[in-house]
């Protein structure tokens, strides 16, 4: 914690793995899962900003019904 005293707690306060921990941790396809639908969100948002054009070669003929 703040080391101001030289006491040191016993091994045993702050185990390495508990269950608990063990039972909500992710499994690593996960990670890489939401790691590239974070890239694929960013990547859709830059070309919701790029400009867009639609061009169409025609006749010129209008018709109306």
């Amino acid at each position: 914690m703040l080391n101001i005293s030289d006491n040191t707690p016993p091994a045993s306060a702050y185990p390495k793995s508990s269950m608990s921990m063990d039972k909500i941790r992710l499994p690593k396809w996960h990670w890489t899962f939401r790691r590239l639908m974070a890239v694929l969100m960013v990547v859709f948002l830059i070309f919701m900003f790029l400009p867009w054009t639609q061009n169409v070669r025609a006749d010129g003929r209008v018709t109306t019904l």
